[in-house]
């Protein structure tokens, strides 16, 4: 592990306004773990490796430095691993981890996978695609957004209209929602992100 991890480390504990003592009582270990740790003369284990990770949304490859020294042309780098269905999932089964796309890597954006369990957004969508979600609080009209809507996270096409936005499925049998846009970014309405690819898994 490179030293450049104590820095990495800090430098995400300070971006969340967390002091040593707090993510150490996070991890369960001792502030003085986590003060070794920032400055290279002791490592962490795997399993505080995987918390930390998903305490601040990023891949161990990010948190180990390894994009640091990994040449860039390489190719099919497949190097940041993320949850495939992530706190979306219903379906109560043990979560997949996927690799995030080498283009995807360092562009510093969070991402997620979500599995959509129904048809509402075929032809382009169907039920079981693996869905990559951009994270991120707006969206340009016309794209395909993850939105919390009455507590349900769905993906829809965004239609932005004279005092709102259409909530709009791809398949015609499903109806349309229009929200006023007093209510975008309210508990009503809330934007995750948008897609940014599609795998079909044959």
């Amino acid at each position: 592990m490179k030293n450049d991890f104590g820095t990495r480390l800090r430098s995400l504990r300070k971006e969340r306004s967390l002091t040593q003592a707090q993510l150490a009582d996070f991890l369960g270990k001792s502030p003085s773990a986590v003060r070794m740790w920032e400055l290279g003369s002791n490592e962490p284990d795997m399993t505080s490796l995987i918390r930390l990770a998903n305490l601040f949304d990023c891949s161990l490859d990010y948190l180990l430095c390894r994009e640091m020294n990994t040449p860039a042309d390489l190719p099919g780098r497949m190097n940041a691993p993320v949850f495939s269905v992530s706190e979306f999932n219903t379906a109560g089964e043990y979560p997949r981890l996927r690799a995030l796309p080498s283009p995807f890597c360092s562009d510093g954006f969070s991402y997620l996978y979500i599995i959509p369990e129904n048809d509402d957004m075929v032809p382009l969508i169907n039920a079981g695609d693996v869905v990559l979600i951009r994270k991120q609080d707006s969206c340009l009209n016309g794209q395909i957004a993850l939105v919390s809507c009455a507590g349900v996270c769905i993906l829809r096409k965004l239609l932005y209209q004279d005092g709102g936005i259409v909530l709009q499925p791809l398949n015609p049998t499903y109806p349309a929602v229009f929200v006023p846009m007093e209510e975008v970014g309210t508990q009503s309405v809330l934007f995750y992100g948008i897609a940014v690819q599609i795998t079909r898994e044959i």
